[in-house]
């Protein structure tokens, strides 16, 4: 079987996915079954998209390369964990849900391999428009139409910019193709037209000073909706940041200096910040904009290292990917606050460890796959004539620690207080399906690490 038709067929399983769980209504135990369907699709899709060898597609627009062929199997095995937290921990409402991550999931796999921008534009809002959905879905809460607004109103003001910013690239160069725009010779229109693109790309990424509506649109939205807006899109909306940059790279002499900035701000900003943080939510929301300056780091130091530099950001943004969702799977059944973690390890000793897990990831304590990634990212850093951003990174890397380690203070060290679990609660414990899907993202958080050298032979 050709590359071509594994890829055909890898996104048909994910559009048959979406189809069962738009009509799959008259099924036994609906909400579960169509959830543990989507799982089986996601799984299916994996492995399809882990057979395809690189090739090129559609008159070369879309390009299946190593890097996308990783994003793309750790994006369905990331949907195959989230179908099974749903199958396993809600109850209500479950098949619009998993259609809408479906189509997001087509969006996402579509746009990282986009090679010029009409198809990574349409692809990006497939990505992102279900998010504006999902963001406030199961929940009538102020806050979380507040941060669904929020995310939809800067969404668009950045969608916007994007576009036509791409009308002006191509204005100037003739073409929509990412390596065949040329602006040198094209003047202010030219260069406006690339500031649009990543000021767009910056709020997408929610880079600082473009960041304002993270924090309320993850703090807004339920933990279920959140383990997926986290992961997969945020994942996928760095690595077409990354693609689209590093395409771009020699249009804009001045390109290291803005990034070098904006990654600055970013993880400085983003640690103080998320150290203030009560919810959870927040604290992951900050923790985001902290590691969007992350991969920067890694992207400055295109021009030295080439694709060795977007291999670095791509591995770093799927293992934090990981370690984020297993972290929101554990503290969803707890509740949105720090505080409903205090006693966790008496309650549920077994979560409170695997939560220990996740955030040692997230920290970057080896031998956990977020150690390699992080050691990765500072590795390529400190190679680029910008090695002092390597060395701010290191720095806010500890600082970020410190809002890591009060997850795990209130789980095993501090005493549970009664007054706040009657005033805020947490919530039942997760099904058999969720506590599978804990389990899995665990092991693959520890595997990733302890066999990243045979993973990358194989790759």
């Amino acid at each position: 079987m050709s590359a071509e038709a594994l890829i055909l067929s890898a996104f048909g399983l994910l559009l048959l996915g979406a189809v069962v769980a738009l009509f799959g209504n008259r099924l036994p135990d609906a909400n579960r079954t169509i959830a543990i369907c989507g799982a089986v699709c996601a799984g299916a899709s994996a492995v399809l998209f882990a057979l395809a060898e690189p090739t090129t597609m559609f008159g070369e627009k879309y390009v299946y390369t190593t890097i996308v062929r990783i994003a793309t199997v750790s994006f369905c095995v990331m949907m195959v964990l989230w179908t099974m937290y749903i199958a396993g921990r809600v109850k209500y409402r479950t098949r619009e849900a998993v259609a809408l991550a479906f189509f997001s999931l087509f969006g996402a796999c579509v746009m990282i391999g986009a090679r010029e921008f009409v198809t990574f534009i349409v692809a990006f809002e497939l990505t992102l428009m279900p998010m504006y959905v999902l963001g406030g879905y199961w929940d009538r809460r102020r806050i979380g139409l507040e941060g669904t607004l929020k995310q939809f109103l800067f969404s668009v003001v950045a969608s916007a910019l994007m576009v036509y910013g791409i009308s002006l690239l191509y204005a100037t160069s003739g073409s929509t193709f990412f390596d065949r725009i040329v602006i040198s010779d094209a003047g202010p229109i030219g260069l406006l037209g690339l500031m649009m693109v990543l000021i767009g790309l910056f709020t997408k990424v929610g880079a600082v000073p473009f960041h304002f509506w993270v924090p309320d649109a993850y703090c807004g939205a339920t933990v279920w909706a959140l383990a997926f807006m986290s992961t997969i899109a945020k994942a996928s909306s760095s690595i077409a940041f990354l693609k689209i940059v590093s395409a771009l790279w020699g249009q804009y002499p001045g390109m290291a200096v803005l990034l070098a900035i904006i990654a600055v701000l970013s993880m400085v900003v983003g640690s103080f910040a998320a150290l203030l943080q009560e919810r959870v939510s927040r604290i992951l929301a900050y923790s985001t904009v902290v590691n969007a300056g992350y991969i920067m780091v890694a992207l400055i130091a295109y021009e030295q290292a080439g694709r060795r530099a977007l291999f670095a950001a791509v591995i770093y943004a799927l293992f934090y990917a990981f370690a984020v969702m297993g972290t929101l799977f554990i503290t969803g059944s707890e509740g949105e606050y720090v505080k409903n973690l205090e006693g966790l390890s008496k309650r549920r000793p077994a979560a409170a460890w695997t939560l220990l897990l996740f955030c040692a990831s997230l920290i970057g304590l080896p031998p956990l796959a977020g150690f390699f990634g992080k050691l990765y990212i500072f590795l390529i850093g400190f190679r680029s004539p910008y090695w002092i951003i390597a060395l701010i990174a290191v720095l806010t890397s500890v600082i970020s620690a410190f809002y890591y380690l009060r997850l795990i203070k209130a789980s095993f060290f501090d005493k549970e207080d009664p007054a706040h679990q009657i005033a805020h609660g947490y919530f039942e414990k997760p099904g058999l399906c969720a506590t599978l899907a804990i389990f899995l993202c665990a092991t693959i958080v520890v595997c990733a690490g302890f066999f990243l050298g045979v993973l990358l032979d194989l790759i």
